[in-house]
């Protein structure tokens, strides 16, 4: 949702839209589309899929209705769009980011319960996902959702220099692949949980960059205050700052600073509000996202983020171009 909602039947929109992203989500958990390559009746779904005639019939014509299937003479197969992004055979596939969007499905179905207490409610069920399965996939959509936005980031920036990187939660490395085209002879360090750096090690290797990144593991939100690297040219610092509250964020800030040299420097990219913490919409919709999956996090200000920096010694924000969904800043170290 990018506007404020102002007539009966935007709200009446609003209140619904669940609806398509469910059918899609479960679509896409059951590999549905992987059924339907080629055109295939409802009957050869259901056994491929193994869930019931009816419902296969119902989920299908729901599919075409929104514009992913194709339906002539109740025969049924994928539209370019579907065959481009929903099966996993083509490079881009969104399916790892449905995956992640449906167990976010899970928690925000508990918001009023997160709402009274203030607390995520975690998942028990017997069939929940592994913290291993979440990690996995939630590392290799995050890297297909910012492989494009990290090549349009390090072309806005000033490469001049910067040879020593260190990538801090940095998921996949996508910002380390994207500046390793740029600045063949930089070297990285990554860091992140083990889970996540189990998908990363994967998707550096298929990129060739093994060799110029060291995957550290590391809880970078630990209250130890040891420096991330020594002199680095460069640290990153891509979508962190909402997981957490104040006191640990700027903790956080003051060891990357202590990681950097004197003309070092810091790239943000972060879902920064406006002072009245309403826009843009799509970020105070993130903060319910933070809401139900953090005990502290929330998209915070700009303001907020600015004087965390004032007090951790880092000196001029320049605001960068090139992002779509993030604000970006490149954050001098030097306060003179």
């Amino acid at each position: 949702m990018e506007k404020a909602i102002t007539s009966r039947e935007e709200l009446r929109h609003a209140v619904s839209g669940y609806k398509a992203a469910r059918v899609i989500q479960v679509a896409a958990k059951m590999r549905i589309f992987s059924h339907t390559t080629e055109a295939v009746t409802a009957q050869h779904v259901s056994q491929a899929a193994s869930v019931s005639i009816r419902g296969a019939e119902l989920l299908l014509d729901a599919l075409a209705a929104l514009g992913l299937l194709v339906k002539r003479n109740n025969w049924y197969q994928n539209t370019k769009l579907a065959a481009q992004y929903l099966t996993t055979e083509t490079h881009g596939s969104l399916l790892h980011a449905i995956d992640h969007s449906e167990r976010l499905y899970r928690r925000w179905a508990k918001l009023q319960e997160t709402v009274r207490s203030g607390m995520p409610i975690r998942d028990a069920s017997a069939d929940a996902p592994t913290e291993r399965e979440i990690s996995r996939a939630f590392t290799q959509a995050i890297h297909t959702h910012s492989s494009q936005r990290a090549q349009r980031i390090v072309d806005a920036l000033d490469l001049t220099e910067i040879r020593f990187v260190v990538d801090i939660g940095g998921g996949a490395g996508s910002y380390l692949i994207a500046l390793s085209e740029r600045i063949p002879q930089m070297e990285g360090i990554l860091i992140d949980h083990a889970s996540t750096l189990e998908a990363a090690r994967d998707i550096l290797a298929s990129a060739g960059m093994l060799g110029n990144v060291r995957l550290e593991e590391m809880d970078i939100f630990s209250e130890e205050e040891k420096p991330f690297a020594e002199n680095a040219d460069l640290a990153i610092l891509s979508n962190i700052l909402h997981i957490e509250g104040p006191e640990a964020n700027i903790r956080l800030l003051h060891r990357i600073r202590s990681s950097l040299h004197d003309n070092g420097r810091l790239l943000i990219l972060e879902f920064l509000m406006d002072e009245s913490a309403t826009e843009p919409i799509n970020y105070a919709l993130f903060g319910i996202n933070m809401l139900v999956n953090t005990e502290r996090g929330r998209a915070w200000r700009a303001v907020d983020v600015e004087d965390w920096l004032l007090k951790t010694g880092f000196g001029s924000i320049t605001s960068l171009p090139g992002s779509t969904d993030t604000e970006a800043w490149v954050v001098e170290c030097s306060t003179g």
